[in-house]
């Protein structure tokens, strides 16, 4: 039985991951969508401006955001994965099946804070969350934002590996 809970929770793990995909995107649209803007969400990998995105939040308003407010947008997402990573590790079901459930979450949200966290090693040239953030925040010491990120990723990683093992 413990097999097929195992693999049940492998199996899980993609679609999972989509939803969580759908999740970060709709984080970020979440403001402009208050703020009266268009949004759209392409939950799944979508090529634009010359590269592929593996999902992608999409805006347009008259409303000019502050540098605060483009800071909370682009971090909104990490801050939906630090919750949904808590609020997983705090629930421990008795049924098997509904903690695999949550453990293939927990992954995927795990998943999406790591990438998009890390991302800061990729150059700032090419975009990502993790480089808006830090434009927004106004850090620009990238030895600096590497070392942090590396420390965050790896303390956010205990609970995960609390519930995991």
């Amino acid at each position: 039985m413990d097999n097929i809970i195992l693999w049940f929770g492998l199996c899980l793990i993609p679609p999972i991951w989509l939803l969580q995909n759908v999740i970060h995107e709709s984080s970020h649209g979440v403001i402009p969508l208050l703020k009266g803007c268009d949004v759209t969400i392409y939950p799944w990998p979508k090529h634009m401006n010359g590269r592929w995105y593996m999902a992608y939040c999409t805006w347009r308003c008259k409303t000019v955001f502050s540098e605060r407010l483009k800071l909370i947008i682009s971090a909104a997402p990490r801050i939906i994965d630090l919750l949904i990573i808590g609020i997983t590790t705090a629930i421990r079901p008795e049924n098997a099946w509904a903690n695999t459930v949550l453990v293939a979450w927990q992954i995927a949200a795990f998943t999406d804070f790591s990438f998009n966290t890390m991302g800061i090693f990729f150059g700032p040239d090419r975009k990502n969350d993790a480089w808006d953030v830090a434009g927004h925040a106004g850090w620009t010491t990238a030895w600096k934002l590497r070392l942090w990120s590396t420390l965050i990723t790896a303390a956010v990683a205990v609970p995960v590996l609390f519930r995991v093992f």
